[in-house]
């Protein structure tokens, strides 16, 4: 997922300088594996740099859920992850 792909999908970061969110894309591009999600790849990337912008610090509180850290994007990736029959790939 690119930048653009990734401001179309998830418009509440449109405030997020563009590079920070390039750079939570590099980090989350790094932390899981394509031959894996297949097709769901871009999806799962996504929602995995959602996540991390949102529990970043700038971010703590963007989607989290009760008291758990659980952010709506995580909770899509894992529903992606589960779907792929994988054990978790986030390092």
């Amino acid at each position: 997922m690119d930048l653009t792909a990734f401001r179309l999908r998830f418009p509440e970061f449109q405030n997020v300088d563009g590079p920070q969110i390039q750079a939570f894309l590099d980090d989350a591009a790094t932390r899981i594996n394509a031959g894996v999600f297949g097709d769901s790849y871009d999806a799962a990337h996504g929602y995995l740099t959602a996540h991390m912008i949102s529990v970043s610090p700038f971010m703590q509180t963007a989607k989290l859920q009760e008291d758990n850290a659980l952010t709506t994007y995580l909770k899509e990736f894992r529903a992606i992850r589960n779907e792929r029959g994988t054990t978790p790939v986030v390092t």
